[in-house]
């Protein structure tokens, strides 16, 4: 396997839901022209404004939801 080519790796769609401490986030993506894939994060926005990656780890029942409703959305996307 090659080297990770950050320009080969695109974003085709991207989907948002905002929660109390930032955003969920689910993405479509696809590398170098492969299969496309999800990703699914959880964003932190400081008071900055300064976004941050953490783990997805524990959902609130209002966060499953949402999560729920933007994998529905992907789901299409992706197919």
């Amino acid at each position: 396997m090659g080297k990770y080519e950050a320009e080969k790796d695109v974003v085709l769609h991207s989907y948002e839901e905002p929660t109390e401490k930032g955003k969920l986030r689910v993405t479509v993506q696809q590398y170098n022209g492969g299969e496309r894939k999800v990703q699914i994060s959880r964003m932190l926005v400081s008071e900055a404004g300064v976004e941050s990656f953490v783990k997805l780890g524990r959902l609130t029942s209002t966060e499953l939801n949402a999560l729920i409703e933007l994998l529905l959305i992907t789901k299409e996307a992706i197919e």
